[in-house]
């Protein structure tokens, strides 16, 4: 099941509080939520809480793992039992027909649909991984939800955004560095696209990329097992 991630956060005014929604789902029937590391990182004595949707709010005990650079975090619910959870799985392949459930905006429960468009190699602080961008659009708020095949499988999790934007040919030649992998499998290491993190030239605005960790990071992190019916 999918869940609404909350953080209550101290506002400017004493004693009042702000509330940033996010995205989770259970991989877990005890209460195991995966999420984004950024959702639950970085907050100043959060209260973190998670709501299924028909209204029964759990809070979040303890992060039973964090992947900082996968941008994960695998949460234990307090009190939660018998949560209906997803499976997930590896191996999604591009073009394969996707769909996303999350809270962009604060709309809860929306579903947008779409297909894996390609994978690629993120590259930072002297670390690789592996990301995918998809069609199937997702906003704010929208961090953590699951991306799920027509079986309802998930295959990746909602990361970030990215604008791209017009700019001359050398700052493009600079910042993308394409190798094509015509094998249609998800790729590894150098046979896929690597992205700096040179930042992009302002000028006039082209696309959206959808920025999607893999399941396959997922499952590394909880140790290879698939969730379903546990």
């Amino acid at each position: 099941s999918v869940v609404v991630m909350a953080a209550l956060e101290p506002a400017a005014e004493p004693g009042r509080y702000e509330v940033t929604l996010a995205t989770g789902f259970v991989i877990h029937a005890s209460g195991v939520v995966a999420t984004n590391f950024h959702v639950v990182d970085a907050l100043e004595s959060p209260v973190l809480v998670a709501m299924t949707a028909d209204g029964v709010v759990y809070p979040v005990t303890k992060l039973l793992a964090v992947s900082p650079f996968a941008d994960l975090a695998i949460c234990q619910l307090d009190g939660a039992e018998a949560l209906p959870p997803l499976a997930c799985v590896s191996g999604a392949r591009p073009g394969q027909r996707i769909h996303a459930l999350s809270h962009p905006d604060g709309g809860l429960y929306t579903l947008t649909d779409g297909i894996l468009s390609r994978y690629f190699v993120h590259r930072a602080d002297g670390q690789a991984k592996t990301m995918f961008t998809t069609t199937a659009d997702f906003a704010v708020g929208s961090s953590g939800g699951p991306l799920v095949d027509d079986r309802g499988n998930v295959v990746g999790m909602v990361s970030s955004t990215l604008a791209v934007y017009a700019q001359d040919e050398e700052a493009a030649g600079r910042r993308l560095h394409e190798r094509l992998d015509d094998s249609g499998d998800e790729p590894a290491g150098d046979e896929a696209t690597a992205v700096s993190d040179e930042p992009l030239l302002p000028g006039d605005f082209q696309m959206g990329l959808n920025m999607c960790v893999p399941a396959a990071d997922i499952l590394r992190l909880i140790g290879g097992e698939a969730s379903a019916g546990q």
